[in-house]
């Protein structure tokens, strides 16, 4: 299964649907997020928050499947100034990006600091995000010594 899909192919499928296949064409990034749109937390706008909902690549066919059909407003078209390798980060920075809005102003209140436990990509990204903000110390905590030498390179000021 795989979750972070863009593909470079969309064309229109029966019932409003768009068939994405790799090849040449539009390239897009699809968001993985399927929700029933009536609920209450869809109505609020938390439609990821969807009782009723799946992941595209979870719970249904994602970006290993020879095709998959996503709802329209699911499609973002990736510029051209972005490239392949950096559209296969956007789902995730996204997703990072989402979860710091709810920090406190654009560099949080003086002397904030942060712990970020796993070392994934999401907790790579996590980390220069909180730096960009000016969060200071940000801990990583990862029991993989290769990721902890990666966390220090990516801005964490102490690793464990």
């Amino acid at each position: 299964m795989q979750i972070d899909i863009s593909s470079s192919t969309i064309t229109l499928a029966p019932a409003g649907l768009l068939a994405v296949q790799d090849g040449a064409g539009t390239r897009v990034l699809i968001d993985p997020v399927i929700s029933c749109g009536i609920c209450y937390r869809c109505r609020r706008d938390l439609a990821h928050l969807c009782g009723n909902g799946a992941l595209q690549g979870r719970d249904v066919d994602g970006g290993f499947a020879e095709f998959a059909a996503v709802d329209e407003s699911c499609l973002h078209e990736i510029p051209d100034s972005v490239s392949a390798d950096e559209a296969a980060l956007l789902q995730v920075l996204s997703t990072c990006v989402h979860a710091q809005s709810v920090l406190p102003g654009p560099a949080g209140p003086a002397g904030d600091s942060a712990v970020v436990i796993g070392l994934g990509v999401a907790g790579l990204l996590h980390i220069q995000l909180l730096r960009a903000r000016g969060v200071s110390p940000v801990i990583a905590v990862t029991g993989s010594a290769w990721k902890r030498e990666l966390a220090l390179r990516s801005g964490a000021s102490r690793c464990w």
